[in-house]
């Protein structure tokens, strides 16, 4: 089974210089669009979960949200 994580839309159809024009950007585009679902879901995901934490904590919320906050920051320098 291939996951195929690291070659996401690998294509080799020889338009390497963007000499493709109007298509080359709408096939840009429609795989751009592809990931959209999922971008909106963890955005919400996260946001809701921030604001679950600041409706329930309320002057305690701050010390999980910067814990939060600290911990998306260091995933995301690590990738």
């Amino acid at each position: 089974m291939d996951l195929n994580i690291l070659r996401v839309h690998v294509e080799d159809d020889g338009e390497v210089g963007g000499s493709g024009g109007g298509r080359s950007v709408l096939r840009a585009l429609e795989r751009a669009s592809e990931h959209l679902p999922f971008l909106a879901s963890a955005s919400l995901f996260r946001i809701s979960s921030v604001l679950l934490l600041l409706t329930y904590l309320n002057a305690f919320a701050f010390f999980p949200v910067a814990a939060f906050w600290f911990c998306c920051l260091a995933i995301g320098y690590r990738r």
